[in-house]
């Protein structure tokens, strides 16, 4: 991916409708792009 954005869509496009969300150092970078892209998706987060 060029991107986090473009990273965050691959993800997004595997992960199941509704999950948990983890990530720390640029996981956590990546974790909150996920967040800003798709928020009702994520049930819990851990940064």
């Amino acid at each position: 991916a060029a991107d986090m954005g473009q990273l965050a869509e691959k993800v997004l496009a595997d992960a199941p409708e509704r999950f948990a969300l983890g990530g720390v150092s640029m996981g956590g970078i990546l974790a909150m792009e996920i967040i800003r892209q798709a928020p009702t998706r994520v049930t819990h987060l851990a940064l």
